[in-house]
């Protein structure tokens, strides 16, 4: 019998999102067109892209510091997700208190989390057993906006979030472009984020552009030692390990030489699954070993018309990753994905492809899939129907055996 598990995109509540009480926000009527899609999956893992800091820490008021009503927890629920990761690059917004209260929250739910911590709290990697096989879960983020929020853990707090780097990496302006970069951060001070977005678009400028990183403050520190380590336990503590990176430049249909770098070492140490967040886009999945490797997923909720969104590699689309395991010899048999899109302005709505017929034709449809799935496979795929799954990867009956 096969155990399946799902995995989804970002979950993101925009300040749109909300209405003008935002406890009473009607946080589930986005998300019925796709209730019943996880109603024959074990386990539903998502990244929780935002924090749960309560009324007195500030509603999210900005498009770039989030905070959710604790309502939200019924979208949660009614989509079967039972497991959230909660590094990401918006888990400072409101502080280590907001950090803790989140934990805190899921914790009274019933919502399984890991990549953030209560102090003394830390765990190499959680293990959740699904019908007698054991998966190791592990969350890290490359970033945690310190250039927006200019929270610096201190050293009794870093152990509390599971970083990739440091949290100023990648923040210092190049010697020939400071002068630059102080201009434009007078320019946000004067005018604000959201009106300087607007104002790139007018002018037909690009939000982001492909990220070259320095590889040289990745190697041998002790951040990729803590990676290491926490793989080395699940080695010995799991079946299956799961490695859930929240890394990559955003709104980029191509991964960056950091996501390649971290891929590489994932494959190196022979992880069985990777699902990478982040990027806003879907990004390409590889195979390197036994090890599957998903570099972007995309998104799962957001608002496609934020000022700040490209819409280049198609953001309002996300694929879900469905893992099928053989629950007798404890090998992935199958690995699937599902396309959703999200749809609207100031009220989004999520869709599978089955609901998505009802606003869009077949060929429509079957046009913008198969820009993705050639993104993501590296295959121009000619479909002439739409699916519920695609089959990206089924291990050869002999093998099964094994």
């Amino acid at each position: 019998m096969d155990i399946k598990i799902s995995f989804l995109g970002d979950l993101m509540v925009e300040k749109s999102w909300l209405g003008r009480d935002p406890e009473k926000t009607n946080f589930c009527g986005p998300f019925q067109n796709v209730s019943s899609m996880f109603d024959e999956s074990d386990l539903v893992v998502a990244n929780l892209e935002t924090v749960l800091a309560g009324a007195t820490a500030g509603y999210t008021n900005h498009i770039y510091s989030f905070n959710t009503p604790d309502e939200f927890l019924q979208v949660l629920h009614k989509l079967k997700i039972g497991f959230v990761t909660t590094a990401n690059n918006h888990t400072l917004d409101r502080g280590v208190e907001g950090l803790e209260r989140t934990i805190s929250v899921l914790n009274s739910s019933g919502i399984e989390q890991t990549g953030t911590f209560l102090k003394g709290e830390r765990h190499k990697a959680s293990i959740m057993t699904v019908k007698d096989v054991k998966f190791a879960l592990i969350s890290y983020t490359a970033s945690t906006n310190y250039n927006l929020n200019h929270f610096e853990l201190s050293e009794d707090e870093l152990e509390q979030i599971n970083l990739l780097s440091e949290q100023k990496y990648g923040y210092q302006a190049p010697a020939d472009n400071r002068l630059f970069f102080r201009v434009k951060k007078r320019m946000i001070d004067i005018i604000g984020l959201e009106r300087y977005f607007k104002l790139k678009k007018i002018i037909g400028k690009k939000h982001k552009t492909l990220r070259t990183d320095r590889l040289d403050q990745v190697i041998d520190n002790k951040y990729l030692r803590s990676v290491k380590d926490d793989i080395n336990y699940a080695k010995e503590n799991a079946d299956l390990i799961i490695f859930l990176p929240h890394m990559g430049g955003q709104y980029n249909g191509i991964p960056g030489s950091y996501a390649e770098f971290y891929m590489h070492l994932f494959a190196q140490e022979k992880v069985d699954l990777v699902v990478a967040t982040h990027p806003h886009v879907v990004q390409k999945y590889e195979k390197k070993g036994e090890s599957h490797l998903f570099y972007s997923i995309g998104n799962f909720s957001m608002v496609p018309d934020s000022v700040f969104v490209d819409k280049s590699f198609m953001p309002e689309y996300g694929v879900v990753v469905h893992l099928y395991v053989n629950s007798e010899n404890k090998l992935i048999s199958k690995i699937t994905y599902s396309f959703i899109k999200v749809v609207g302005s100031r009220n989004p709505i999520i869709y599978d492809l089955e609901s998505l017929r009802r606003l869009e034709s077949d060929d429509s449809i079957l046009n913008d899939i198969q820009v993705i799935q050639s993104r993501l496979t590296g295959k121009d795929i000619n479909y002439t129907k739409i699916q519920k799954e695609y089959v990206i990867y089924e291990r050869p009956i002999l093998q099964m055996k094994s």
